[in-house]
């Protein structure tokens, strides 16, 4: 059942991140998620040279080995690094780290995407606490010497933008991340 959620998850995520870069950037408004996108120029500016993403989710709160953490960061020369971390029952906690290559492309278009929305423009986006006990999705976002920190737990209008984000990131993850996720549920096996 996990693994069939994770599969499902992961393919929803992929699917969001595509309809998001492919949906037409350009235009005032993305037709297929309703998300503010900024007018841009024709050509789109360059990746900045610090150009830096930390992502991290958090399952939340459930008891031991269902728990675990995934956090991914991405260089701006577009090397990944995807860890997993959950707490074992009895023992330390274990953790998988997978490394990966992104197309300068796929850099490129993460960047662009960003900044039309709009979150490398300000500082961070308003956040309420998560609820007790629930997963929660945060990114660091480093970009032309600015930091911004984005959360899942931002409200109003920022939410399906924020959503989006999240799902471009995890997309250019998905393979090293598919890769942890078969050796979490291969050692999960072993906590039962």
């Amino acid at each position: 059942m996990q693994l069939v959620c994770g599969v499902i998850m992961k393919m929803l995520v992929t699917l969001c991140a595509a309809v998001l870069l492919l949906s037409g950037c350009g235009a005032a408004q993305s037709p297929a998620t309703s998300v503010p996108i900024k007018a841009a120029d024709a050509v789109p500016s360059p990746r900045p040279d610090d150009f830096r993403i930390d992502y991290f989710w958090s399952k939340g709160a459930l008891p031991p080995p269902h728990a675990y953490s995934i956090s991914i960061l991405i260089e701006g020369g577009g090397r990944g690094t995807a860890i997993l971390k959950a707490p074992a029952l009895n023992g330390p906690e274990q953790s998988w780290q997978e490394t990966f290559d992104i197309a300068p492309k796929q850099m490129d278009a993460v960047h662009e995407l960003m900044k039309r929305s709009g979150v490398l423009d300000g500082g961070p986006l308003p956040a309420s606490d998560p609820a007790p006990g629930a997963s929660t999705t945060s990114m660091k976002i480093i970009a032309s010497g600015k930091e911004v920190t984005v959360s899942d737990t931002v409200g109003g209008n920022k939410q399906q933008m924020v959503a989006a984000l999240f799902g471009a990131v995890r997309a250019l993850a998905a393979p090293a991340e598919d890769k942890l996720q078969t050796l979490y549920n291969a050692w999960i096996k072993t906590q039962q």
